[in-house]
């Protein structure tokens, strides 16, 4: 992959993430789709698990992982880090996962499974590289004992130890949690029959 076009997909993730959730809603609008109050219902409580994960995931990289320019001072392999190597993007399938129930509609989970295996193919060894390089042997190591989306139950205990910062966790997602909020209401006042 280009190194541009993985350096434009990093900075600008977070408004392809929210526009790929957005598509959707137009075709279910003019196709007069519904969905179930149960749906929606389930869809927000799994959205409130993912955004809480994020949260919590988020105290452990001090607010950091909100930058448009990749850098890190250290590897984090606190916490969620420990298990697995990209807890935030877990929580993100979580999320996605919630508004394509909520949806309900096929073509909400075609969308979704493509823009997740397509932005994490690009986003994952961009980052991954950039921690090699900068690294070297701490995150060769520590790639080797965790995995990048499914969690090990036996945590990696090298790297430096962080302490959490769990309101600036909270604090670095607030926007996130409110735009989700905002497509929940909209799918609620659109959709819900």
């Amino acid at each position: 992959m280009s190194h541009r076009i993985s350096e434009f997909v990093f900075k600008n993730r977070k408004f392809i993430h929210i526009t790929t959730a957005i598509i959707p809603i137009p075709f279910k609008f003019f196709l007069h789709g519904t969905t179930t109050l149960q749906l929606w219902i389930a869809g927000i409580f799994l959205m409130l698990l993912g955004i809480t994960f994020r949260m919590y995931t988020a105290g452990y990289l001090s607010g950091a992982h909100t930058t448009t320019s990749i850098n890190a001072d250290y590897i984090c392999t606190s916490g969620p880090f420990a298990y697995i190597r990209n807890p935030l993007y877990v929580g993100n399938f979580v999320i996605g996962l919630s508004l394509v129930i909520a949806f309900n509609e096929w073509y909400g989970y075609l969308v979704f499974i493509l823009h997740y295996i397509t932005a994490y193919s690009i986003l994952i060894p961009y980052e991954e590289k950039f921690l090699a390089d900068k690294f070297g042997k701490t995150f060769t190591e520590y790639r080797a004992h965790s995995r990048r989306l499914l969690p090990k139950l036996k945590p990696f205990k090298g790297g430096p130890k962080v302490t959490p910062d769990f309101k600036l966790g909270i604090l670095s997602e607030k926007y996130y949690f409110l735009i989700l909020i905002l497509l929940f209401a909209i799918l609620f006042f659109l959709f819900v029959k």
